[in-house]
């Protein structure tokens, strides 16, 4: 699973932050669509997939909420689909959102986390606070603070660059961080 958003990330080579979730929907021919336009969602859903009639996968989003956690729900749901968690009995082929935390819940958060915010660009950047982490990313303050937490974690540990998959990563992302550390502030 952890490397699975790796993936993702060398397939449809993204290099830059923010990730651009919709390059990622496209390359793997998903439909991306807001609720107000098909009014899906239950109250408090932020987001579902689905496959439709004709067998291809859609994502729904609750498009009322702020940009940075529209971004986190799709890189969510497209968790689900790209990590091969099993869709749900409902409203045909939809998959719901579960009472609680489940495993696959937690699963796909950590996909979307690793695949907005790959920690080993983050490290590379020194973006180790929750306010770098949000503006590098396109992503919500919550989600940028559970971020910070796991990259305080891994940074003890000194875990960055251990996979040659991760490694592939940041060899993706190393002519966009070497501009991003030219141009900061001195």
């Amino acid at each position: 699973m952890l490397f699975r958003s790796w993936q993702c990330l060398l397939d449809v080579g993204i290099n830059a932050l923010p990730v651009k979730t919709l390059k990622i929907t496209s390359f793997f021919d998903i439909d991306v669509v807001k609720n107000s336009e098909v009014k899906m969602l239950r109250p408090l859903e932020s987001g579902c997939c689905m496959i439709d009639k004709v067998g291809k996968w859609v994502i729904v989003f609750d498009d009322t909420e702020r940009t940075g956690r529209v971004r986190f729900t799709v890189a969510h749901e497209l968790g689900h689909i790209l990590l091969g968690h099993e869709l749900e009995a409902g409203f045909g082929h939809y998959r719901k959102i579960s009472e609680g935390k489940t495993a696959i819940e937690t699963q796909a958060d950590e996909f979307a986390a690793r695949l907005l915010a790959p920690a080993c660009v983050l490290n590379a950047l020194n973006a180790f606070n929750s306010d770098d982490i949000a503006r590098l990313c396109g992503i919500s303050r919550k989600a940028a603070e559970y971020r910070a937490e796991r990259m305080e974690i891994l940074r003890k540990r000194e875990k960055f660059l251990i996979s040659p998959l991760e490694q592939r990563v940041f060899e993706n992302f190393k002519p966009w961080i070497e501009e991003q550390q030219k141009n900061r502030p001195k």
